[in-house]
């Protein structure tokens, strides 16, 4: 990603990026991958940690999350978990209807995944203690126990948390270093890192910039994706709960739309005051993709696995690449995998590991701004090292080997997983509301090249070099001159209007029949009014305000952009007791 760089007189004024450095350990039980170190609570409890670029909270297991049967290391294999009791400044969310502070968590619905939090709102840390990471009080915490989130997570989204309606939001961790002036712009850069290069290489992460030595550079840029959605709070109706935040619908499928207002309309006749809440699709990193292939290691032979381009969302908190029925097929094709329907997984025997290894074929996705057309595209490119995973208990009953490839079931589910993000690195800005993906560079010895990608509030107040001396002198008395010039003509001409007004208002009123009776109403304080004494009306404002940035359009590419930029997001107050993975995810 292009970014303008600072000017000697703005990097004396704005903050710098940070880079949280990972925990140096490859855990989890689908990969193993690279994780981050949170310091959570008073006293600190330390905690292991994936990036999630979906997430907008800070997650981590809880002491429910092992028990007595998923043996001894059940705590170490989750990256440690986080005693709540212990902690001397958990402040506990106790805003669902049933007075608890249990909600459904809401992340990857569509993928299928089903889990729920204790919220509360403790001290988060970032990084190892003594690595001087930030540390913010007050932020969001779930607590998750079931197992479909392995490990906990760490958000990236700087939408914020609501848990009664939306004119009370909470700031994300992302957000809140922005607001207290401790990374220069909402925005992050991420890879996930792997365990096949240079001897292992560890994810890596940058908060307020970018480190320039980790990507190949390339000429996409990627505007997020504005697609409108409508969504209401959660509802119980007719003793019937009806979770709309699992129903949302695209404004576009007017079937599914039908049944939804149904619905509804329905809940507003039995008395419920429900508001639609309209917000911008959260599936901001979206790209197209327009060509996937596989080549051999000397590239003497070429196949094609996609024949026509499709939208896929980035998202770093699952492993697996959710992929249209029909490249799956040729996937099976190219591989020789088969797709396990009793573990809904595609398994790696011994034998055609050993295979694949020696072919040690390399699959290439081909990324645009359009699935056709001529746009800029760039190449990320996955040796078969990167597919060569892990899946362990509670999974499977045994370590197995498997293709981190799942079958998606609609278009809501095409997603580029964790598995993607270990050969590619994502930079996002969220106040210009783009993206960059690029190819991770694999040079050794590189040092790092820390990039800051400076707020377009900041860029637009600090291009100029401050006036000097006498210069400065001049141009403020200039400036109150013509200021009170502008003012004396404006205050001339708005009382030239108003006898105007006047003189035609009485007019008016004299030509009324009742104007005997209303005539000294017909001006009030200066304002006109009807006949019948009451005021016209004036337009009412929407109810939700969104401060704007305005962004020079010239600057390196980037769209303009709204300067709020997150949008609340409404937890459903549900309930569930969390519960263990399927025993369908077992092998038999």
């Amino acid at each position: 990603m292009e970014v303008k760089r600072p000017s000697k007189v703005r990097k004396s004024l704005e903050p710098s990026p940070i880079v949280i450095p990972a925990s140096q350990n490859f855990e989890g039980n689908d990969g193993p991958w690279s994780s981050f170190t949170l310091q959570i609570g008073t006293p600190a409890q330390t905690v292991n940690v994936f990036v999630s670029t979906a997430n907008y909270q800070t997650w981590t297991v809880v002491q429910e999350g092992c028990i007595p049967s998923d043996g001894g290391d059940c705590a170490k294999l989750r990256g440690g978990v986080f005693d709540i009791e212990k902690s001397m400044t958990w402040t506990p969310v106790t805003a669902s209807p049933n007075g608890t502070d249990t909600f459904s968590t809401g992340l990857e619905g569509n993928l299928g995944y089903s889990s729920n939090g204790k919220y509360g709102s403790d001290t988060v840390a970032l990084g190892w203690p003594g690595s001087g990471g930030p540390s913010l009080d007050h932020q969001i915490v779930a607590g998750i126990a079931a197992k479909e989130f392995y490990l906990g997570n760490f958000g990236l989204n700087p939408r914020p948390s609501n848990f009664t309606n939306f004119s009370d939001p909470v700031p994300s961790y992302l957000s809140s270093l922005k607001d207290q002036s401790m990374i220069p712009s909402l925005s992050w850069a991420y890879t996930a890192g792997n365990q096949y290069r240079l001897n292992k290489v560890l994810g890596s992460l940058t908060l307020g910039g970018y480190d320039r030595s980790k990507s190949e550079p390339n000429s996409l840029n990627v505007a997020f994706n504005e697609q409108v959605r409508y969504l209401s709070p959660f509802l119980h109706c007719w003793d019937i709960e009806i979770a709309f935040w699992r129903r949302a619908v695209n404004w576009s499928g007017e079937s599914d739309l039908s049944e939804w207002m149904k619905q509804y309309m329905r809940c507003q006749r039995c008395g419920m005051n429900v508001d639609l809440v309209c917000f911008k699709d959260t599936r901001d990193l979206t790209v197209n993709v327009k060509a996937i292939f596989t080549t051999s290691e000397n590239d003497s032979q070429r196949t094609e696995l996609l024949t026509e381009g499709f939208p896929a969302y980035i998202d770093s908190t699952v492993p697996y690449l959710y992929l249209p029925l029909e490249i799956c097929i040729q996937f099976e094709k190219a591989f020789g995998i088969t797709w396990n329907e009793s573990v809904l997984a595609y398994l790696v025997n011994d034998s055609l590991r050993s295979t694949l290894l020696t072919q040690n074929p390399s699959i290439i996705f081909t990324l645009s701004n359009s699935t056709t057309g001529s746009s800029p595209t760039v190449n990320i490119e996955l040796p078969y090292a990167a597919f060569d995973l892990i899946a362990e208990r509670p999974l499977m009953k045994n370590a197995t080997r498997y293709f981190p490839l799942m079958r998606a079931a609609n278009k809501s589910q095409y997603t580029l997983g964790r598995t993607f993000l270990q050969e590619a690195y994502l930079v996002a800005d969220y106040e210009r509301r783009n993206f960059s993906i690029s190819q991770c560079s694999w040079k050794e010895g590189v040092q790092q090249d820390i990039v800051p990608i400076i707020s377009p509030a900041l860029d637009r107040h600090t291009d100029k070099q401050p006036l000097q001396g006498a210069a400065l002198a001049g141009a403020i008395i200039g400036s109150v001159i013509v200021s009170l010039g502008i003012l004396l003509g404006l205050f001339y001409m708005a009382r030239r209007r108003r006898k105007v007004l006047e003189s035609q208002s009485k007019a008016d009123c004299q030509d009324s029949p009742e104007a005997s009776e209303r005539q000294e109403t017909c001006i009030i304080d200066g304002e006109v009014v009807e006949v019948d004494g009451e005021p016209l009306p004036k337009p009412e404002l929407h109810g939700r305000s969104f401060e704007r940035y305005e962004v020079d359009g010239g600057v390196d590419g980037h769209n303009e952009a709204e300067g709020s930029n997150t949008w609340p997001q409404e937890l459903e107050a549900e309930r569930v007791r969390p519960v263990e993975l399927p025993s369908t995810r077992e092998s038999g």
